[in-house]
């Protein structure tokens, strides 16, 4: 992770297909207290996927990690279609 790269952490529910983000800054010692009290949070939810993932950007993030945000969704019909 270089200086300018930011920690997010992504809470997404595969059940209804909607993600969360939030920026938790640079501190790797803070975002991963954070990322293991949501897990601790969310542990009864196994439909519920929390990540924790190093970007340069939230576009850049979005365009990397794009299955927590809408783009598998978004595919299903065509996949659907050619299946």
């Amino acid at each position: 992770m270089t200086t300018r790269d930011h920690l997010f952490l992504i809470v997404f529910d595969r059940a209804a297909g909607d993600s969360t983000v939030a920026d938790l800054g640079q501190d790797l010692s803070i975002a991963l207290d954070v990322f293991g009290a949501k897990e601790r949070d969310l542990a009864d939810r196994p439909d519920v996927e929390v990540a924790l993932v190093g970007s340069s950007s939230l576009e850049t993030l979005r365009r990397t990690h794009s299955s927590y945000f809408g783009a598998s969704q978004a595919l299903r019909p065509a996949l659907e279609a050619a299946s």
